[in-house]
């Protein structure tokens, strides 16, 4: 990089109005750049235009793990590099990426691409001559800039063969090391042998966690999803009570599955939740009604009937 103090200064303008841009005679050079992703397919381009004909385009193809952002840095740093070789004395060159042109003016930025188009913008030319960058609004109806968007689009659209770009963006390997680590999650804690009472409300951690985001923490909804509180089996566990069992049958186990789906001492306020759901709540039931808009409704019940159970054993404890 240079030293900053000959880095020069560099801008951008916007095109004003809604038309085309005046080209004043046959020695300016007007360059409309564009990048696309299409279907998972990236492609750019930059149309060539003097005295208000195209006289050539150029289109590129970029590998699939780059991005849009990538595709306009490179639309202008080839379109730089043409307008740097060619005799023209004056060249603007048009581009509707915002974040693109901004990234080429910032002098410390280090992205390579950017570097590049700085390059050549800031190298001498021989004979010397102007290079203008101009911001223009997308589908405003220049034909330049409709143009470049089409080629750029049926670059990406096309087979792909050998390709003009093949870095890959931080944010691409930063979403797939992030993709990698959550599926790894998911399958520990799918085949686990803990968190079971949590696995049959949400038996995938990814989708766990799109769920608990909407839910209100506290204690007792806490207990219910995890089983980790003032049930009977739970206390016995930790020779806080005597008997695991449920207050309905000595041989059952006081449970979260039990309680929640078994349980007759809370029979009537099952079936009036049933009624309101209209669906059978059970374990083979519980994970879809998490999942869905009637998850709200289910947690007021479970939190009713478990605020009872909790109450019921801390007054017999004491």
């Amino acid at each position: 990089m240079p030293h900053p103090a000959h880095g020069g200064e560099l801008s951008f303008a916007h095109l004003p109005g809604d038309g085309e841009p005046d080209q004043p005679d046959g020695r300016s050079l007007h360059i409309y750049t564009d990048g696309s992703k299409i279907e998972g397919k990236v492609g750019a381009a930059l149309s060539v235009w003097i005295n208000n004909t195209e006289t050539e385009s150029h289109q590129l193809s970029l590998d699939s793990v780059c991005s849009v952002y990538q595709a306009e840095l490179l639309a202008l740093e080839r379109a730089t590099a043409l307008a740097a070789e060619s005799a023209a004395q004056e060249c603007s060159i048009f581009c509707d990426s915002r974040s693109a042109l901004e990234t080429v003016v910032n002098n410390v930025s280090l992205h390579p691409i950017a570097f590049k188009v700085r390059q050549n913008l800031t190298t001498p030319n021989i004979p010397p001559k102007k290079l203008n960058l101009f911001w223009v609004k997308a589908h405003n109806g220049v034909e330049g800039n409709e143009r470049a968007d089409s080629l750029a689009k049926d670059a990406a659209l096309r087979p792909q063969g050998e390709v003009s770009y093949d870095r890959c963006p931080v944010s691409y390997a930063k979403r797939q090391l992030r993709l990698n680590t959550l599926d790894e999650w998911n399958r520990r804690y799918q085949s686990g042998t803990t968190a079971g009472i949590t696995r049959m409300f949400l038996p995938c951690a990814l989708e766990a966690y799109r769920i608990v985001r909407k839910l209100r923490p506290f204690g007792i909804q806490t207990q219910v999803l995890t089983g980790h509180g003032g049930l009977s089996e739970y206390l016995h566990r930790f020779k806080c009570k005597e008997s695991p069992s449920c207050t309905c049958d000595p041989d059952v186990p006081e449970s979260v599955p039990h309680i929640l789906f078994e349980c007759p001492v809370f029979g009537r306020e099952r079936e009036d939740l049933q009624q309101k759901l209209g669906v059978n709540v059970g374990e083979s039931t519980v994970a879809e009604i998490m999942g869905g808009r009637k998850r709200e409704q289910f947690m007021l019940f479970a939190e009713g009937v478990m605020e009872t159970v909790f109450k019921r054993n801390s007054s017999n404890a004491e």
